[in-house]
């Protein structure tokens, strides 16, 4: 009767273990279960990574390529710009030269312009007492009127030439 119960002892025991062992097999199936769930889960979230990296990956060359463009661009036009400068540069030493230029023959004409008013005044007085060289005296007014005119003519090429070379040095 002793070995008996002893036995019912141990079957029971050997009962409790097996039901725990079922259950820690069932533990262990679900676990797998949701490992190989997890495992699936995170290879999808690995595709959609990759996808995801390989359309940035071709939206940064895009940018890439329009930086470049972009750089060489601002370049070509840099370039340019410093062309034009130079020229500009050049340009305004040419007008400054034309300017020194207009104004020495501003200043001979201004200063022969008295001696050919005072010589235009003294044919009118003589007119009278030279009326045989009217030929003479009407040559001598032309050349005072030309004189006059280039004179004009002159003061007005200085303005340009002024405006010219402030416009210039403002731009």
């Amino acid at each position: 009767v002793g070995a008996t119960k002893e036995g019912v002892k141990y079957l029971e025991l050997g009962r409790v273990a097996d039901n725990r062992v079922a259950e820690m097999e069932k533990r262990i199936q679900m676990l797998e279960m949701k490992l190989q769930d997890s495992d699936k889960e995170k290879n999808a979230q690995i595709e959609s990574n990759a996808r995801k990296n390989k359309l940035f990956a071709g939206i940064i060359s895009k940018k890439e390529d329009t930086i470049r463009t972009i750089y060489a661009e601002w370049d070509e036009a840099n370039q340019c710009n410093h062309a034009q400068i130079t020229s500009l540069e050049d340009e305004m030493v040419s007008l400054k030269e034309q300017l020194i230029e207009a104004e020495k023959y501003k200043e001979k004409v201004e200063d022969s312009l008295p001696t050919l008013k005072t010589q235009k005044q003294a044919l009118k007085h003589g007119r009278d007492k030279l009326a045989k060289q009217g030929k003479v005296i009407a040559k001598l007014e032309k050349d005072v009127a030309k004189q006059e005119k280039l004179l004009l003519h002159m003061n007005t090429k200085v303005a340009t030439l002024e405006s010219q070379l402030q416009a210039a040095s403002e731009g």
